[in-house]
């Protein structure tokens, strides 16, 4: 038993050295070319953080099944986890790049506000026996909170298929979105038994936990390197290249494609991880417009997304659009 209760620490250990390492290589590319995408990985990595080490002190701590404080402890839990489903959906927002679920996002963002201060709030001022009064409530809630977090999550990857988005991409959204229903469900598991007495089920499922936060770390990690911090730095490295001059490479890809100016000035926004919305209120255009014109330039470069556009922009070419890196 200490063997094994030992090996679980080290391994909790592990996925949070792999936070601190995701957070870093985030906080570095964002230096050399900052992004939507980047700051939201960087929110979502320290909140990864903050659950990782949450969940290890709660394991080290060794808590006494059916004591009162193990309830306020998985409420506590549940808040963070909460915030951490919205900012996964940020996360998945950005990668796909559009602004055509900003409605479902807000609705997202509202409920998950209201559910983590109502209960994180409860959770220091009352008892355990507000949350047994309380108890089919606070399962309900729960339960909405998960298929808020599953729809958004499946709306999202549905819509990076349909854009041809690079298989890893898609795959790496899939294994968070069931790493973090699966971790809910170990919390929702647990306080279920808590509610009909059936204690002595809580602690296999939470401690199971580490087993979600180490695949999510290292899958993040992959893809941090691979779409933000490589892209970030493999310009200019190759045998002493000059250091990245966009503006230079604005003027070569309007030339090449025959871009408007005002084409010019999109595609170096959507090289920059701008949202229509965002790249409407910069231009001062209706979001219709910014749409027409986005049209036009992936028709220019023969591509099929933004992606497409970042990789024509960033060393001149396309990137496959079957998906492939």
């Amino acid at each position: 038993m200490t063997f094994q209760r030992e090996g679980v620490l080290f391994c909790y250990l592990l996925a949070i050295f792999l936070g601190i390492a995701g957070i870093t290589m985030v906080f570095l590319a964002g230096k050399k070319r900052t992004s939507q995408l980047n700051k939201a990985l960087k929110f979502f990595l320290i909140c990864m953080l903050v659950m990782s080490l949450y969940d290890m002190l709660l394991y080290y701590t060794g808590y006494v099944l059916g004591d009162i404080r193990d309830m306020l402890t998985l409420r506590i839990g549940s808040c963070i986890i909460a915030i951490l489903f919205y900012l996964w959906l940020h996360v998945e927002q950005k990668i796909t790049g559009t602004d055509e679920f900003a409605a479902l996002q807000k609705s997202a963002r509202s409920y998950i506000f209201i559910y983590a201060v109502l209960w994180f709030c409860s959770t220091i001022i009352f008892t355990i026996n507000y949350f047994y009064a309380l108890r089919w409530l606070l399962l309900v809630t729960d339960i909405i909170l998960l298929l808020i977090m599953l729809v958004g999550s499946v709306v999202y990857i549905s819509k990076c298929v349909m854009l041809h988005q690079p298989k890893s991409t898609i795959h790496y959204m899939i294994v968070v979105t069931a790493m973090l229903v699966w971790n809910y469900a170990s919390y929702f598991w647990g306080e279920a038994s808590v509610y009909w007495g059936n204690s002595k089920f809580i602690r296999e499922p939470l401690d199971l936990t580490i087993v979600f936060w180490f695949v999510v770390n290292i899958v993040t990690v992959v893809f941090i390197y691979r779409a933000d911090f490589k892209e970030a730095y493999e310009t200019g490295t190759d045998g002493g290249q000059a250091e990245f001059d966009i503006d230079k490479r604005m003027d070569e890809v309007a030339e090449e494609y025959d871009l408007t100016g005002r084409e010019k000035d999109l595609s170096r926004l959507i090289y920059e991880g701008k949202s229509n919305s965002e790249i409407a209120k910069l231009l001062y255009i209706s979001e219709s417009t910014v749409k027409t014109h986005v049209y036009n330039i992936f028709r220019k470069m023969e591509v099929k997304n933004r992606m497409g556009v970042t990789c024509i922009i960033r060393d001149g070419r396309k990137k496959d659009s079957k998906g492939t890196d």
